[in-house]
Parts: structure tokens; C-alpha cells; sequence
């Protein structure tokens, strides 16, 4: 149970809204507008808020950026009278936690508030950092920088937005910058300054384990990768193939310790600049075109492994994907480029989705309307993800409109036929195959015969039908791919 804030000038709305929330024994707290909104939060605790959008003296938006402003930790869920996809994306990414839609459904609004109340309970019971904002700020850095020192100033600048740190301490051991050893520190440099650097074998081993990292105590001790929480965090920058180098971090005394889910999330960062080192290490950027696309590829295998960490099912459908679209489009004859971009398009079609609750995703039953149009929301905000990295921009409109029907029945945006992108209408024709063929949580896989018939049957409503038609010559051939699970790696072209 907690507090609800309901923001409405509708007395009416407000009243019918108390009633439906008191009965699971919420407290409410009205306003009759966004300043008088702002007034109660500054004297109450509040632990969610529900407004209308359109309200005088301050709207709904504006007290949205408000309560971020001043009390980040409070979630927003925004109420809107136009009940379209459009105003809801607009919520979403003004950083509405959730929406509801005009004339309101109270058994939604009851599951809404329930779910945003065990979230709520579970972030304040186990503080985690979220990878995705991060990685995503680190990849621009990366591909952004035109020296190694620039990419690792970037990069620090990252950990200490992210981790808030009192101290970081990064180490490279030989080759990036033509040193034996380059050591950088942040913060309170003193702390660490007579920490012994960690020699390279010990990070080969930390590097190798299941969980690589250490935890460390405020001397500098190793506690181990199963320490519950710690004050320091040790994380190896790891390539694909060499140790190049650590991340120390430690917060002072008094300070929230470091978690394994803080662990967890450094280790991404630590991944991926380890990657970017090693790659500047082995000089790999032979010219502008070949940096761009192994850039490209790097940051969609990390980004994939976020999804991983999210939900293990919605990954292995991607994996899948990416193999099955990858040799559509080959077999549709895609050039090289075009395939590998539908292939990392594929392993991101549903990155979307870790906005969108799990017990929505694996409902082993028919959805609501209210959840289907939460789960309709997950290409917009797929597209908006990828968009803050300009390197992927190739990638958008395909994870955008990957689920638009050729009859002009699908969504986001009702697009019709050919005005469709062709990487979008590949990943479709995949995305219902894998549907097909795998089990699903509301239902078991389907015989390949049956599953055949289906994709066929969906052609020219659902599907493009000369891209049904060249997959099931694939098939017929024995194009399809290799049976069992797919390797969740894009194919270099």
C-alpha cells in the first residue's frame, strides 16, 4: 500500500479515482492542478502520481519534468483524453512511467497501481544501475573520439555519472597508449593512489570466472566476486581475446555500498571499453567504412546481451531471428550490407521491451487491451533507444516498422505495401516464422507443415508476399539455416 497523488481538474475524476484506489487500501492525496501538485509533494510522501494531461496553470508534461526535476525517485503515470499510440509515446518519452487513457478502465488503473507499486518496492529494496542509458553514452564516446585518451575520458566521465563513485581508478597495461602502464583516477584520487595495481594475471583470472568481478573493502582487500554488497568494485577491461586493463571503484564511508547488480551492470562498461582498447590495440581501423560497421557491430552485440540480462526469452527469440532474417534476406538477394544491417536490426527488434513489464511479456493468457497497447508502445520506444546512437541510425526504421501489416493494419503507423522499409518487411516475415515454430508463453510450437501454412496463409495482409514466397523456396531447399539454437553473433559481411 502507499500514497497516491491524483492530479486532475475534474473533481469528478478525482473522486472516482480515490474510490477505485482506496478499496486496495491506497492512501489519496488530491490536486486540482500541476502547482498545487507541486505543493503537496514538497509536504507529503508520495510514492506515485497519476495526472491528466491538459490541466490550467501547469500541464501534465510540464509537472512531469517538474517531479523528475525534484523527486527523481517518484514515478509519473499520465492520463490523457486522445487514447491514441501517438500521445502515448509522447508520455513514454517525456519519462511517464506508464499511461492510462481517457474514459479511464478502473480494473486497469488498479493493475497499473500495482505494478508500479512493486516495482517501486523492488528498486528501493535492491538499488541497481540500469546498463542501457550508460552503454549507450559509453558508445558514443567511443566511436565519437578521435584518440584513445578521448574514448577513456569519455568513459570515466560515464562510470561516474552512472556509479557515483567517490573514487575511480582506470588502468591500462601496455599498447592503447603506447605506454607500459597508464594509470587515470577521478574523484578522490588519494583513496586509491596506494592501492597495488592488480598484476595481469590476477585479472586473467577474475576476467575468466562466471561473474567477473571483485568486490574490495576500503583498504583495497579482495572480498570476492559472492560478496553481497562492498565499498569498492574491481572490474577487468576484457576484449574478445585479451586483459587490457582494470576499473577500480570506491565509494567513502558512509556511502551506499556497491551491489552485484551494481557489479553487473559495470561489467558491460568494462566490456566494451576493453573491446575499444583492444580493437585501437590491434589496429583494426583500416579505414573509415570498416571502423563505422565494426563499430556498429560491437555495440549491437552489447546492447544485445542488455536484453539478455532483461529476459533471457525475448534474447533467444532475437538470436533467432537474426539467423532466420539474415538468410531471407540473402535468399531474396539483399546485398551484403543490407544483410548485415537486417541482422543487427533483428538482434534489436525487441530491445523495446525491457520497458514493458515481464508479467505482461510471459501472460500465459489472451492480453488485456490496456496490456496489448503497452506492448504495442515497444517498437517506438525500440527506435527511440537506438536513436541516441547515430552510428545505428541505419537500424531505426527497421526496428520501428517491423511490425507494420502490407495491408496497412499494423502499427506504429499504418504504413501500406512497399512504403514499408524492405529490411522491415524481412524481419516481419521472420519474426511471425520463429513465432510459429517455437513455443510461445500462451501456447506450444507448431509443426513446420503447419507453421508453412500459416506464413502462407498471412501473406499480402500481414506478411510481403514475395518475401513469404522466396522463404518457403528457402525451406523447400534446405536455405533455412542449421536446426537448434542460433548463435547470437551478426554475420560479418
Amino acid at each position: 500500500m502507499g500514497n497516491v497523488l491524483v492530479v486532475d481538474d475534474e473533481a469528478a475524476v478525482r473522486r472516482v479515482l480515490a474510490l477505485a484506489l482506496r478499496s486496495q487500501g491506497h492512501t489519496i492525496l488530491e490536486a486540482d492542478d500541476g502547482v498545487r501538485a507541486l505543493e503537496v509533494l514538497a509536504e507529503r510522501d508520495v510514492d506515485l502520481v497519476i495526472t491528466d494531461w491538459r490541466m490550467p496553470r501547469m500541464s501534465g508534461d510540464e509537472l512531469l519534468a517538474e517531479v523528475q526535476r525534484r523527486h527523481p525517485g517518484i514515478d509519473v503515470i499520465m492520463m490523457t483524453g486522445y487514447g491514441s499510440i501517438e500521445s502515448a509515446v509522447q508520455a513514454m518519452q517525456a519519462g511517464a512511467a506508464d499511461y492510462m487513457t481517457k474514459p479511464l478502465d478502473l480494473n486497469a488503473v488498479r493493475e497499473k497501481v500495482t505494478l508500479r507499486m512493486a516495482e517501486r518496492s523492488a528498486r528501493l529494496s535492491v538499488p541497481t544501475v540500469s546498463p542501457m542509458e550508460p552503454l549507450i553514452r559509453l558508445s558514443k564516446a567511443i566511436t565519437q573520439s578521435q584518440t584513445v585518451a578521448d574514448m577513456l575520458d569519455g568513459a570515466m566521465d560515464v562510470v561516474e555519472t552512472a556509479f557515483n563513485p567517490t573514487a575511480v581508478r582506470l588502468a591500462t597495461h601496455g599498447g592503447p597508449l603506447r605506454a607500459d602502464l597508464v594509470v587515470a583516477f577521478r574523484g578522490r584520487a588519494e583513496l586509491l593512489a596506494g592501492w597495488p595495481l592488480p598484476p595481469m594475471a590476477r585479472l586473467e583470472e577474475v576476467a575468466a570466472q562466471p561473474e567477473p568481478w571483485t568486490f574490495v573493502d576500503a583498504e583495497g582487500r579482495t572480498l570476492g566476486p559472492s560478496t553481497r554488497e562492498a565499498a569498492g568494485l574491481l572490474v577487468p577491461l576484457a576484449g574478445e581475446r585479451v586483459v587490457v586493463g582494470s576499473l577500480t571503484l570506491l565509494r567513502a564511508e558512509g556511502a551506499s555500498p556497491y551491489t552485484r547488480e551494481d557489479a553487473r551492470s559495470l561489467r558491460f562498461l568494462a566490456h566494451e571499453t576493453g573491446r575499444a582498447l583492444e580493437a585501437d590495440h590491434e589496429d583494426r581501423r583500416v579505414d573509415a567504412q570498416r571502423d563505422v560497421r565494426r563499430a556498429m557491430r560491437s555495440i549491437t552485440q552489447v546492447l544485445a546481451r542488455v536484453i539478455e540480462t532483461y529476459d533471457a526469452f525475448t534474447h533467444e527469440h532475437s538470436c533467432r531471428m537474426a539467423r532466420i532474417s539474415q538468410q531471407l534476406a540473402r535468399c531474396a538477394g539483399l546485398s551484403d550490407e543490407e544483410v548485415e544491417n537486417i541482422g543487427m536490426a533483428s538482434l534489436l527488434h525487441d530491445i523495446g521491451k525491457v520497458g514493458v513489464a515481464m508479467t505482461t511479456l510471459h501472460k500465459p493468457m489472451k492480453l488485456t487491451a490496456t496490456e496489448y497497447d503497452l506492448v504495442k508502445l515497444h517498437p517506438a520506444m525500440g527506435a527511440r533507444i537506438l536513436a541516441g546512437l547515430d552510428i545505428l541510425g541505419d537500424l531505426v526504421p527497421l526496428v520501428l516498422y517491423h511490425h507494420e501489416w502490407v495491408d496497412g493494419s499494423g502499427y506504429p503507423d499504418g504504413l501500406v505495401g512497399d512504403d514499408i522499409p524492405l529490411g522491415a518487411r524481412v524481419i516481419a516475415v521472420a519474426d511471425v516464422y520463429d513465432s510459429l515454430t517455437y513455443d510461445r508463453p500462451y501456447r506450444q510450437a507448431l509443426s513446420e507443415e503447419e507453421a508453412q501454412r500459416r506464413l502462407a496463409a498471412a501473406a499480402g495482409t500481414q506478411l510481403d508476399q514475395g518475401l513469404v514466397r522466396v522463404w518457403l523456396q528457402c525451406l523447400e531447399q534446405g536455405l533455412g539455416g542449421e536446426e537448434g539454437d542460433a548463435q547470437c553473433e551478426v554475420a560479418d559481411a
